[in-house]
């Protein structure tokens, strides 16, 4: 969701056009802090890379809530988006003792990102 017009990207303090996102965070509620497309896209991709093989939430970087992936999904490359799923992918399978086979406890969502998303704009 986009912030009102006029509003400054709480991380390099510019006014961006389009308006910057807003933070919503998981739970419901906003901090209030907009960051712009290019900002947020930037932190997304370094909190991706600094949690290898791990899936830590993302967090905004003004309030430290936790941001929902349908939030971020949608502004990074989709090799990041790619490398987090892949991140949850490899915490989520077990080799068999006996047999050495990996079973994979992983499933993909079945859920549409812009679907999710366009519920926001509205």
């Amino acid at each position: 969701s986009l912030c009102p017009q006029g509003t400054q990207c709480a991380i390099c303090l510019e006014q961006t056009e389009p308006p910057p996102y807003a933070c919503f965070v998981a739970g419901g509620g906003s901090c209030g802090a907009g960051h712009c497309g290019p900002c947020l896209s930037r932190h997304v991709e370094l909190a991706v890379a600094a949690n290898r093989y791990a899936v830590a939430p993302l967090v905004c970087p003004s309030c430290r809530g936790r941001l929902p992936v349908y939030q971020w999904s949608t502004i990074v490359q989709e090799a990041h988006l790619k490398t987090y799923t892949n991140y949850a992918r490899t915490l989520l399978s077990v080799r068999c003792p006996d047999c050495h086979k990996v079973l994979d406890m992983f499933q993909e969502a079945s859920i549409d990102r812009t679907a999710c998303v366009s519920k926001l704009i509205e």
